[in-house]
């Protein structure tokens, strides 16, 4: 569907959830399930690698949690330098934020591997942690488990957070949303390399009408 509807893009789609039989939750189980994350472009691209992120590999859970991964997406330009598209999903329901901390660390070290001065670089998706530290003050004891925050590490590269602070993108799905009740808050949005110009973020507030997110947007300049 998605593929008729965008026909004049190219596409890359990567496997993270393949289960036989997903037995949760009990009264209304998810059955068989095979999906990914996919990434589109109007612009030629010149590889697409799914790259495996680290994930829970002990126990039973591992039977049906998702085998989390990023898509690398490479573009190249005009003045010669090659834009990286990273498309990224982290672990949600990770109890002390085990699974999270080695899934940033290795985002961390991706950056630190591939970013240099002849490209450009931009990673964005579900983070499943909080983008914006400030909203900590107002959440008390009602912060979830599932909310994570990101690693000191993170502000100590020279890339920058692009996020809209004026919408959420993400609701709690422990029941049916109500505005005002339900939990909401922000963990998806965009980690920009320092030669790209951040001009406008905006969180498409649809009221969770398709999914338990919200779709963001980004715009972004090239500096040099």
């Amino acid at each position: 569907m998605f593929n008729e509807l965008l026909n004049a893009y190219s596409s890359s789609f990567a496997l993270n959830y393949v289960a036989k039989w997903v037995p949760m939750p009990i009264f209304d189980q998810m059955g068989y399930v095979k999906s990914g994350i996919v990434t589109y472009s109007k612009y030629l691209t010149e590889s697409s690698i799914r790259c495996s992120l680290p994930i829970e590999e002990k126990g039973i859970v591992r039977y049906f949690d998702l085998d989390r991964a990023m898509i690398e997406t490479l573009i190249p330009l005009e003045n010669g330098k090659n834009l990286y598209l990273v498309n990224i999903h982290l672990s949600a329901y990770d109890e002390g934020g085990v699974i999270k901390k080695k899934q940033m660390n290795y985002i961390i070290n991706y950056v630190n591997r591939v970013y240099n001065e002849d490209n450009y670089m931009v990673i964005g998706g579900d983070w499943n942690q909080l983008l914006d530290p400030e909203l900590l003050t107002g959440y008390g004891e009602s912060i979830p488990y599932w909310l994570g925050t990101l690693p000191e590490e993170i502000y100590t590269l020279s890339f920058n957070l692009a996020f809209d602070s004026t919408n959420n993108t993400v609701r709690d799905l422990d029941s049916p949303y109500i505005k005002g009740k339900t939990f909401e808050t922000l963990i998806d949005g965009f980690l920009i390399s320092p030669n790209l110009e951040i001009i406008n973020t905006k969180t498409h507030d649809l009221g969770f009408k398709n999914s338990d997110h919200n779709p963001v947007t980004v715009t972004l300049k090239f500096m040099n």
